[in-house]
C-alpha cells in the first residue's frame, strides 16, 4: 500500500484528499462499503464472471479498524480483481 510518507506528503493532507475524494464521489464509498458488507455475510468476493475468492479471516476478532490488516489487504485485491475480470 502506498503511505503518505512516500508520497512526500502528510497523513492529514492525505486524509483531506481521501475525505474529499469520497465527498465528490460518494457513490465509490458506497460501492466499497457494500462489497465489505456482502464479503462479511458471504465470507467471500466475486468477480463479474463469478469467480469467488474466500476470505476465511472476514469476521476475525483479530480487528483493526473493523477489519483485520489481512481482510483488508485482501478485500481491496479483490475490488480491483472485480474491476479487471
Amino acid at each position: 500500500m502506498v503511505s503518505p510518507k512516500s508520497l512526500g506528503i502528510t497523513r492529514k493532507a492525505a486524509q483531506q484528499y481521501i475525505d474529499t475524494y469520497f465527498e465528490k464521489y460518494p457513490g465509490v464509498k458506497t460501492y466499497m462499503e457494500e462489497v465489505v458488507r456482502e464479503a462479511k455475510d458471504k465470507g467471500y468476493v466475486e468477480t463479474l464472471y463469478h469467480r469467488r475468492r474466500y476470505l476465511p479471516d472476514i469476521n476475525s476478532r483479530n480487528l483493526i479498524c473493523g477489519h483485520s490488516r489481512n481482510v483488508q489487504q485482501s478485500i481491496h485485491r479483490s475490488k480491483a480483481v472485480l474491476q479487471i475480470f
